[in-house]
């Protein structure tokens, strides 16, 4: 009976061990398949963020445009002013049109600080959208590294419950090796070894 309970109990444990290998095996495939989600729910995040970044790039050129147009415009109206005083001096216009082209002057000068601050602020929204983008790739690959190490974790747990399941296998083939089966039912009173050492 003390070889049959051992057995029995080795055959349980042998079983648990298998329990834990497929549980293993089924944690490491979940998580597997949230990698592979993690993997593209990063890629369709930085899709995005990047698609943010090239309109924050476009509204910073056609800022950078604009800017370059209002210079143009106040140079111009600086040369009108210019042109309307040296006029005026000489009798040919009108106070009021060197009035004018004065405000001109000032219009045009307000045009420039305004796109200067509309380039100002496409750029910080430019900047601001690349850091998002970043932490979306950076938030990402930390989500998919944890990921993968639990995977690891759990081929390292296969690994060494399969190790563990062929001791067991081993040890529960040394037991029934070990079993002496008698021919007739009846007690033992004491085992001969035979000549030879056999």
């Amino acid at each position: 009976p003390g070889v049959l309970d051992l057995v029995s109990r080795l055959e349980r444990e042998k079983e648990a061990v298998r329990a834990r290998i497929d549980a293993a095996r089924t944690r490491s495939s979940a998580v597997g398949e949230r990698i592979e989600s993690l993997e593209s729910s990063r890629d369709s995040a930085l899709l995005a963020a990047t698609s943010r970044v090239r309109m924050a790039q476009e509204r910073v050129r056609a800022a950078a445009q604009t800017l370059v147009a209002a210079k143009a415009t106040a140079k111009t109206a600086e040369q009108n002013l210019e042109r309307q005083q040296s006029l005026f001096k000489d009798g040919l216009t009108s106070k009021r049109t060197v009035e004018l082209a004065e405000l001109d002057v000032a219009k045009a000068h307000t045009e420039v600080e305004r796109a200067n601050a509309s380039l100002s602020a496409a750029r910080s929204e430019e900047s601001a959208l690349e850091a998002d983008m970043m932490k979306v790739r950076n938030d990402a690959s930390a989500s998919i590294n944890d990921a993968s190490a639990t995977r690891a974790s759990a081929a390292a747990e296969i690994a060494s419950a399969e190790a563990e399941l062929a001791r067991m296998e081993v040890r529960l083939a040394r037991q029934l090796m070990q079993a002496v089966k008698a021919p007739r039912s009846g007690t033992v009173l004491r085992v001969v070894a035979k000549q030879g050492g056999e």
